[in-house]
């Protein structure tokens, strides 16, 4: 993702805060995602912050990314539950009269479920779609994917180092081809069947079921990601 932004989509070095292995502590994570930022949106601006963790599930079922400094031997170190990183978002890209433009937040998080429960049916739990409906609000311009290898298949591609949705996803945005109507925009709508099309079919083809590639919080003709080397404002 940091590779898209930079190389390809058009952002400087310096706008882009990679975090990874054990730099990508709790502290680390919850200082750049509303400390710096902060001091760094403004209007305007649109900010896209990828995740891409382990994850188990919290006792009510809620997903919970077991970040850089995640500990075995201590259930509470190194947690973010996905409530608590959405808020931080919201705090970091919302200071009054300098709010971003566009803020997309994908979650890769992968983790094995337990049987019977809301995420090995494909579901969110209660905790989660409160989080994701209070971080939307009234906002046109808050947005979330989260990536069903959480709540299905824990299905992980070796070879590319990231989760299956995640993979298609920066695949169609990078070549074009989720932009279905080659407007230079993929929206919601359209990373949806592209998603449906690629990653549903990859993971049917290997005996997987990917019954939801992505739990949105948009849909439609809401702006997702622009296209790699497309300008159509005139």
């Amino acid at each position: 993702m940091a590779g898209l932004l930079t190389n390809e989509l058009g952002m400087a070095p310096r706008q882009v805060r990679l975090l990874t292995d054990e730099r990508a502590s709790l502290e680390e994570v919850s200082k750049a995602l509303k400390e710096e930022m902060l001091g760094r949106v403004g209007p305007g601006d649109r900010v896209t912050i990828f995740i891409a963790s382990a994850a188990a599930q919290g006792p009510g079922g809620d997903l919970q990314l077991l970040l850089g400094d995640a500990s075995s031997t201590d259930a509470e170190k190194g947690r973010l539950g996905l409530a608590g990183l959405l808020d931080l978002v919201r705090q970091g890209t919302a200071l009054e009269g300098r709010e971003a433009s566009r803020v997309v937040v994908v979650v890769d998080a992968r983790a094995a479920v337990v049987a019977g429960s809301e995420a090995a049916r494909g579901e969110l739990s209660g905790a989660d779609r409160t989080a994701l409906e209070h971080f939307r609000g009234s906002r046109a311009n808050r947005s979330v994917i989260l990536a069903d290898e959480f709540y299905g298949t824990g299905f992980d591609l070796d070879a590319a180092q990231r989760g299956l949705v995640s993979y298609f996803m920066i695949d169609g945005v990078r070549s074009g081809r989720a932009d279905a109507d080659g407007d230079g925009v993929v929206r919601f709508g359209e990373l949806e069947q592209w998603l449906a099309r690629t990653a549903g079919a990859y993971a049917g083809a290997r005996g997987l079921d990917l019954r939801r590639a992505t739990h949105l919080t948009e849909a439609g003709d809401a702006a997702v990601f622009d296209v790699p080397g497309r300008d159509d404002t005139e």
